[in-house]
């Protein structure tokens, strides 16, 4: 491979316009130059697109000096860079040294907290970003961020309130799903059993993409009070307009249902309140509307069986409850 091909091939990478064997022989040659140090380009797939581009422009920048160099200049080089390759990897290793250099130190050092059934959680990163959990969620996230961008991952729910930096994006990776920000208000809800994950907007404006897709997926920018939900099977994503107070109604203590499959309103239970709940095949798709706002575990039960009238609620042990009986208005 001569300098031209690799600037074309390097010119497609930043495009999205690599074949996965054009992936693997980037892959290749930043491994040939230090194994031991550098990241493979796959296993750099989450950096912002604005390190990928600084990196090219060295490695670009470093091309043409070197074309400018004495032949004594470029001697130094071949006891650092692989014979064979030299004519190609002597560009590219002063970009891959510029690059690693420019790595986000969080990938060495995250932090993972839980917040378990029934709790919830707030956690405030070194940024002055607040990130409220709801209960079964996971975030993990750096203990400092240095880079060029800020960017954890969730599981579960949570309310993001992100702190303005116009030079460093703020990226969330749930399940999937990319939202960049930098800086405003949302909620994501990524739990693993779910088919879709929801991204809303408070305040500001984001973009969210698919972050599964071989080539870069179009992005779908929201503002206040729109929503995109991703399909993790097809992996579309899709926008609709939703009532933000009512989405994030339980950073607030408000449990709400609208119209909601009981097979669906048993999982947020289970999370909100620390329980195991069974319930007959019978009692699946009987759908439930209801508002309850700071309400204990037995009233939420006792006002769905009481509009439910055949539905009755035991409990098995102090954690466990089982729901029996068929659906009816």
């Amino acid at each position: 491979m001569n300098e031209k091909e690799l600037h074309q091939l390097l010119d497609k990478y930043l495009n999205g316009q690599c074949s996965n064997e054009e992936k693997e022989l980037l892959d290749k040659l930043f491994d040939s130059y230090d194994s031991r140090n550098v990241y493979s380009l796959s296993e750099r797939q989450d950096t912002a697109i604005a390190v990928k581009k600084e990196m090219f422009l060295n490695i670009k920048r470093d091309i043409r000096a070197k074309e400018q160099r004495s032949k004594r200049n470029r001697i130094r080089y071949r006891a650092v860079i692989v014979a064979a390759s030299f004519l190609l990897l002597v560009g590219l290793g002063t970009g891959i040294w510029q690059y690693r250099n420019h790595l986000p130190s969080q990938q060495l050092a995250l932090h993972t907290v839980s917040s378990p059934f029934g709790e919830k959680y707030t956690v405030t990163l070194e940024d002055g970003s607040v990130i409220k959990l709801n209960a079964g969620s996971t975030l993990s996230f750096p203990e400092k961020f240095s880079g060029p961008v800020r960017r954890v991952e969730l599981t579960g729910e949570a309310f993001f309130e992100v702190t303005p930096d116009p030079e460093r994006p703020f990226i969330i990776l749930a399940q999937g799903l990319r939202t960049t920000v930098l800086g405003t208000s949302f909620n994501i809800q990524a739990y693993p059993e779910r088919k879709s994950v929801e991204v809303t907007v408070a305040t500001g404006k984001v973009r969210v993409s698919n972050d599964t897709a071989d080539k870069p997926a179009t992005p779908h920018f929201l503002t206040p009070d729109q929503q995109a939900v991703y399909d993790k099977t097809t992996g579309n994503v899709r926008t609709r307009t939703v009532s933000t107070s009512e989405i994030t109604g339980w950073t607030r203590g408000i449990l709400q249902f609208d119209d909601t499959p009981l097979q669906e309103v048993v999982p947020v239970l289970e999370r909100w309140y620390g329980v195991s709940i069974s319930l007959d095949k019978a009692l699946e798709q009987c759908h439930i509307s209801a508002t309850f706002e700071n309400a204990g575990l037995e009233v939420v039960l006792e006002s769905i069986a009481f509009t439910k009238k055949d539905m009755q609620y035991e409990f098995i042990t102090e954690k466990k409850i089982h729901l029996k009986g068929q659906c009816s208005h």
